[in-house]
């Protein structure tokens, strides 16, 4: 399923950091003291949120150097342009929400649906049920 694009996010694929960080995602969690607000993750990913571009590259995780790229992460700016900082094989953004390409196509499409949600739209959404549309459902 979709998770919502902060200002800046680390996001990382779940399998992966089972695979490859030491003490899998629980100890990711721990390390990136993660949980807050916008810290977020569905089936498939797992993001930590960051106001500045300050992620420390996770222990065990492919990066290189030379050509500052990851296959195993990559960072989300959701106002940058591009919004990937490298290109993945393994997820895609529309800046309002990232998604491994492996999600549910169910998810994708209500994704798809509340991306075409004018604010109004939204704000009665909220209003109604408490819930946001964008952050809330998925």
């Amino acid at each position: 399923m979709p998770i919502y694009c902060e200002i800046l996010q680390l996001v990382l694929p779940k399998t992966i950091v089972e695979t490859k960080y030491k003490g899998g995602l629980e100890q990711f969690k721990q390390d990136y003291h993660w949980g807050k607000v916008v810290d977020h993750e569905d089936a498939e990913l797992i993001s930590v949120a960051s106001m500045e571009n300050s992620f420390a590259t996770p222990q065990g995780l492919h990066y290189n150097e030379e050509s500052k790229t990851s296959l195993d992460f990559v960072i989300v700016a959701r106002y940058g342009t591009p919004a990937l900082s490298w290109e993945v094989d393994w997820c895609e953004t529309n800046k309002v929400f990232v998604w491994h390409n492996d999600c549910k196509l169910s998810s994708y499409r209500k994704m798809m649906e509340v991306c075409a949600l004018t604010v109004n739209q939204i704000e009665q959404i909220r209003i109604e049920t408490g819930v946001s549309p964008l952050k809330d459902i998925f």
